[in-house]
């Protein structure tokens, strides 16, 4: 979507309200492999603008979708990016 694309450009800031946009829908709809996609984007574009605190809540919202599609490694990548 357009928040990838701008992450893909460096236009962090212009990714993270696309980001939290969509997830607000996702969270909505209860559809799983869309907050934990887009859960795990908003993380790095966070991370990417040095707002660290706000990327591990964003990652720690995600870890319950990422569980519950019982998905091993990108909840590992998760864990580990939590420390």
């Amino acid at each position: 979507g357009l928040g990838l694309a701008y992450q893909h450009q460096g236009q962090y800031l212009r990714a993270v309200p696309c980001y939290q946009a969509a997830l607000a829908t996702y969270r909505e709809e209860q559809y799983d492999s869309g907050i934990a996609s887009t859960g795990s984007q908003l993380t790095k574009a966070l991370y990417c603008l040095g707002r660290y605190a706000e990327a591990a809540a964003a990652m720690e919202r995600a870890l319950p979708a990422f569980r519950a599609l019982r998905h091993q490694p990108h909840l590992s990548r998760s864990l580990i990016t939590l420390g």
